[in-house]
């Protein structure tokens, strides 16, 4: 046998073994969640379990747990750190501006970076400038600039 019909039986071969598992993978295989076949003679007697939604679907007890879970309060978003709390206006020092491509502005106050809209405590950021930041609480607005050496 030459070394090209050894690859023409190893390719065959590798084929065969191919088909038979796609083939195998495409078995319908039944569902874990199906309910079992009830049979005729108990359809006329009634059933304490209300009856089930069209298309025989059946909550899981997973999906009960998931959706109990989804009404439960998150608490403190990780995501905010150092926002939770409130700074008084002496607190607050400017370290840094910043301009992107688009003009827009970002301030470094308080080891935070924050742009126009951003909040910081309880204070919104109303306009960054090129030496001094704008920012507002209630009726409460004032600029924020950087410390004098």
């Amino acid at each position: 046998m030459d070394k090209q019909t050894k690859q023409l039986v190893i390719t065959g071969g590798l084929v065969v073994v191919l088909i038979i598992s796609v083939l195998g993978s495409l078995k319908k295989k039944p569902s874990q969640n199906a309910p079992p076949a009830q049979p005729e003679a108990q359809t006329s007697a009634p059933s304490s379990n209300p009856p089930a939604p069209a298309g025989g679907f059946k909550p899981s007890d997973e999906l009960t747990q998931q959706l109990e879970r989804l009404q439960l309060a998150w608490g403190r978003d990780p995501f905010t750190f150092g926002f939770d709390k409130g700074f008084q206006i002496s607190e607050l020092k400017l370290k840094g501006i910043s301009f992107g491509k688009d003009r827009g502005g970002f301030a470094f106050i308080n080891d935070e970076i924050v742009k126009k809209g951003d909040t910081i405590g309880e204070y919104e950021i109303v306009d960054v400038e090129k030496d001094r930041v704008f920012l507002k609480r209630g009726n409460q607005s004032f600029y924020l600039m950087f410390p004098e050496e």
